[in-house]
């Protein structure tokens, strides 16, 4: 939110989707605008967790696609405030060996347990 950059390319984006008449959610709604104003084709970030799309965040750990509701938040590091926070997907909490759940907050902490015994939804 705070670099000019990543609001810059936010507002490109809300106005390339307002041109094409598109509305949604801007990680949804920007591969259609690119579709119906450049005939650019873009497939949907699918989430590492559900296998469906469309995710709009990254897994720290596994480094892939996640959905936000398929994830925890995760502090790794000290990030930048101008830094997205981090994300640890509910698949790297049940099968990554760096998975630390020191790095979780106590929301965090207290769903672990329920996402251990999930069932996998790709199986």
């Amino acid at each position: 939110e705070s670099k000019w950059w990543k609001s810059r390319l936010l507002q490109q984006a809300r106005s390339l989707a307002l041109e094409a008449e598109v509305e949604g959610p801007i990680h949804i709604a920007l591969s259609e605008a690119l579709r119906r104003k450049l005939q650019i084709e873009v497939n949907p970030a699918v989430c590492v967790w559900d296998g469906t799309p469309t995710a709009e965040r990254v897994c720290f750990l596994l480094k892939q696609p996640v959905k936000s509701e398929h994830s925890l938040l995760y502090y790794p590091d000290n990030r930048a405030s101008v830094m997205d926070r981090a994300r640890v997907s509910f698949r790297a909490v049940r099968e990554s060996d760096e998975f630390n759940p020191d790095f979780l907050d106590e929301e965090g902490v207290s769903i672990v347990a329920d996402i251990e015994a999930l069932e996998d939804p790709k199986a």
